[in-house]
């Protein structure tokens, strides 16, 4: 366990926490903000990829993308909330923090594919190589170990004939 791995159970913590907090409203509309930004710029960056960048301009686009795009997007969500006041009152605590959940893997996978850019011909950074929770968020390994197993349940289970 380093330093990455620490950083992301401590941003686990504390967004599930202000998201429990805030309730479902404005969480669905925090995770729906950071989703569509991460959805667009790993659009976008298929084309900064094709225009052939250094890996320190890939880096500052990523980044700076993410913060100001999310950060507009929050902000809007934040309007959006006060015009509607969604809320499930009695389950508002417990909806906020599943959706805490999607935040900030959402911001947890930004972090790590920032630090991923900086990649070097000889592999990862070493404090993201050496991190479990750091490549499982830039890779979602077991996510999609997972999804196999379910795709291919009916076939694991045993003829009955």
């Amino acid at each position: 366990m380093n330093w990455l791995d620490l950083s992301i159970i401590s941003v686990f913590v504390l967004v599930i926490f202000i998201e429990a907090k805030r309730g479902l409203g404005r969480a669905l509309f925090d995770f729906a903000a950071l989703f569509i930004t991460a959805w667009g710029i790993s659009r976008i960056e298929l084309l900064w990829k094709a225009a052939s960048f250094s890996s320190d301009v890939q880096v500052a686009l990523y980044a700076g993308s993410f913060l100001i795009i999310g950060g507009l997007l929050i902000v809007i969500g934040r309007l959006a909330h006060q015009s509607t006041l969604i809320s499930a009152y009695p389950f508002d605590m417990i909806l906020g923090s599943i959706l805490g959940v999607g935040t900030a893997m959402i911001l947890c996978y930004g972090i790590v594919h920032t630090m991923a850019l900086t990649t070097r011909p000889d592999g990862l950074p070493p404090v993201l190589s050496c991190s479990a929770l750091g490549k499982e968020f830039l890779t979602f390994d077991t996510y999609h170990r997972v999804l196999y197993v379910l795709q291919h349940f009916d076939n694991a289970r045993p003829n009955p004939g």
